[in-house]
């Protein structure tokens, strides 16, 4: 039980330092010491315990990039598994770091080169232009791989060597400390957590319940018919006056178009209103558009977009400063977002919420949050903004595909049923085609 444990801490901690050390180097192309570090732990941890650290890293590596996929996967397992069967079997009693440096050398290009067969599988790329476009960056790969070698091999198989038992000692009197625990305590706390997990359980069913009545509360007020006013005929004016009796006074039709009643009872003249109907019309495809996205990552890319993200970013916490009673909560409300990338005249910004998206992309918002963007930045920038769900996706889409050599990716639609904006839209009929339904009932004479 002790040793599986000591195994387990080992080939944790050590794909750690395998795949962090490649994501601090990751800003120098294809510069790094994976190569040396798989060679040390072939070396000083064997075949099997360096394998499940390769596979750990493998995957690691690709969920983060968002490139896992049949192209890169295998290419890289393969490539890195090469290295731990040659160091492993072949080479597993040379200690001559020259040839060490040597066989890093050739084993960069042999991992290198894997990644051009399953391109040729999978993608059909062009071979040669591959190799021209690849081979700079497999020749600094190789080099770096060549000096870390020559350089560190030994030293850090030594230090890996002494310091490998100070971890099993260590392993060993955690392992002690555990044993030596009360069970009961134990069981005791376990059960208390349970019961308060089982609370939480309970609350959470009446929010639930609370929030699905509150839900169907908003349904049944969106689904209340609107109302459409009326086409409403010229009312004639009315003239307050007293009489024992009402009397009618109608001219004739060819001289005025009002008829005076004289009536005890007040009422007062209107004017005739104009027919209008009340739409809602979702736009939510045409708002969340992909291709804004693609635009905007595309542009990103460029170096003089990099150096204006910085100042986006610097100034983005003064966004509510020139902000006015009406747009402060707009203004808070983009500052709260997260900016992701800029184009040369759009944004990407992420909420956590798909809410706060619906309500920014709103028309009405949209077009106050850019008037507060052009005061604040002196610029005009249109946006979109997307919840962090969606620039998940659309990230592991995107860089999928460029990392494959695809210049400029295409994605697909932005497809999330939180995302919804709907218009209201009020279609207003002109006087003369109201005019004209009032007099075909009414007769034109007396309209």
């Amino acid at each position: 039980m002790n040793q599986k444990i000591k195994d387990i801490t080992i080939i944790a901690l050590f794909a750690c330092i395998l795949f962090v050390q490649e994501q601090i180097l990751s800003f120098i192309p294809n510069v790094q010491i994976t190569m040396l570090l798989i060679m040390v732990y072939t070396r000083v941890f064997k075949v099997t315990k360096t394998t499940i650290i390769v596979i750990i890293h493998v995957i690691l590596d690709n969920l983060l990039n968002g490139s896992f996929n049949i192209v890169i996967v295998p290419a890289m397992f393969i490539g890195w598994e090469l290295v731990v069967i040659v160091c492993g079997f072949i080479f597993k009693n040379t200690n001559n770091t020259i040839i060490l440096a040597l066989i890093a050398f050739t084993l960069s290009f042999i991992y290198s080169f894997m990644f051009l067969i399953t391109s040729k599988i999978f993608l059909n790329v062009d071979v040669i232009a591959y190799i021209a476009n690849d081979l700079i960056f497999t020749l600094i790969f190789a080099l770096s791989s060549f000096i870390s070698v020559l350089w560190l091999f030994m030293p850090l198989c030594n230090v890996l060597n002494n310091k490998i038992n100070d971890v099993n000692n260590l392993i060993d009197e955690l392992t002690e400390k555990v044993n030596g625990l009360n069970n009961t305590n134990i069981d005791d706390k376990v059960k208390e957590i349970y019961k308060y997990v089982d609370d939480v359980k309970e609350y959470n069913l009446k929010l639930s319940m609370k929030f699905n009545e509150l839900q169907k509360t908003i349904t049944e007020t969106k689904a209340t018919p609107v109302v459409v006013s009326k086409p409403v005929v010229q009312q004639p004016v009315i003239k307050e006056e007293v009489v024992s009796a009402p009397v009618v006074k109608e001219t004739p039709a060819e001289e005025v178009n009002t008829v005076v009643v004289n009536s005890p009872r007040k009422v007062v003249e209107k004017e005739q209103p104009v027919l209008s109907e009340v739409k809602e019309v979702n736009e939510t495809e045409k708002i969340f558009d992909v291709r804004i996205v693609e635009k905007i990552l595309h542009e990103s890319r460029k170096e003089e977009m990099r150096a204006e993200k910085a100042i986006l970013a610097n100034g983005w916490s003064k966004l509510a400063t020139n902000a006015n009673n009406t747009t402060a909560p707009i203004a808070k409300l983009l500052r709260d977002g997260s900016l992701i990338a800029n184009g040369e005249s759009s944004l990407l910004i992420v909420y956590a919420m798909a809410s706060y998206c619906n309500r920014l992309m709103t028309p009405k918002v949209h077009k106050e949050a850019k008037d507060i963007l052009r005061i604040t930045f002196g610029k005009e920038y249109d946006f979109i903004a997307l919840p962090e769900s969606t620039w998940q996706e659309k990230r592991k889409e995107y860089y999928s595909q460029y990392g494959i050599g695809i210049k400029y990716p295409k994605l697909s639609p932005i497809n999330n049923p939180e995302l919804k904006v709907v218009v209201v839209k009020e279609e207003t009929e002109n006087k003369d085609r109201a005019f004209d339904k009032v007099a075909s009932i009414f007769g034109y004479k007396n309209v």
